[in-house]
């Protein structure tokens, strides 16, 4: 799959939007508006700044059930300070409540003098799917300072970092990486082979390729 120039711009300037808000993490809805650019079907969802800020209109076009998130740059685990739940009612009145409710409960938290920077949240489609191993895959990018771009692909889920950890130790692919290493590595590691051998890897794709952009999160040029 190559990419076209308009659609390197269009995750550039993604990337650009972060790096501008002095972040060096994307939020989840940019991640789904980098798939979207890259071709790929991404849930249905609805960013908002507060509760207040809730369009009803535009909350009347999703899903009956939603997943709400909280968007935050100092929140890595929504989970663990209740920043994830599952709305089953989802009338705009019952969405604002709960965005309340969430956002009171992440601040129970933190320090009254030290609250999170809380940018908004996130209301997701649902999805079902069979939560066995090897339906959830986590896929991650980062800067590594002596590797340069490091692609992460391993389990998904909750017990991600679990696994991770005592499970299988991560696997090394160095680069370049052509057209047949990118198909090996889908079907020797993560959900692929869960789904054959239950066996777990976690593998972590090294491209020394160069970036058009300085900041740590651009995209390699094509």
């Amino acid at each position: 799959m190559f990419f076209t120039e308009d659609q390197f711009r269009q995750i550039n300037a993604i990337f650009d939007r972060a790096a501008d808000d002095a972040r060096d993490t994307l939020y989840e809805y940019e991640v789904y508006e980098i798939l979207r650019a890259a071709g790929l079907s991404v849930p249905r969802y609805l960013a908002v700044a507060s509760a207040a800020a809730l369009d009803a209109a535009a909350l009347a076009a999703m899903p009956d059930t939603l997943v709400l998130k909280v968007i935050s740059p100092q929140i890595a685990h929504k989970q663990k300070v209740g920043g994830v739940k599952v709305l089953g009612n989802t009338t705009a009145g019952s969405v604002r409540a709960a965005i309340r409710a969430m956002e009171a409960d992440i601040l129970s938290h933190f320090p009254p003098d030290a609250p999170p920077r809380i940018t908004g949240f996130l209301l997701t489609e649902f999805i079902q799917f069979p939560h066995a191993i090897g339906y959830e895959v986590l896929f991650g990018i980062q800067d590594d300072p002596a590797f340069g771009p490091v692609l992460t692909v391993s389990k998904g889920g909750d017990d991600a970092e679990f696994f991770a950890k005592y499970y299988d130790p991560a696997n090394l692919i160095m680069p370049p990486l052509d057209g047949r290493r990118p198909r090996r590595l889908s079907t020797a590691s993560t959900s692929a082979t869960s789904l054959k051998t239950s066996a777990i890897r976690n593998t972590c794709i090294c491209l020394k390729t160069p970036y058009r952009c300085s900041a740590s999160l651009r995209t390699p040029t094509p």
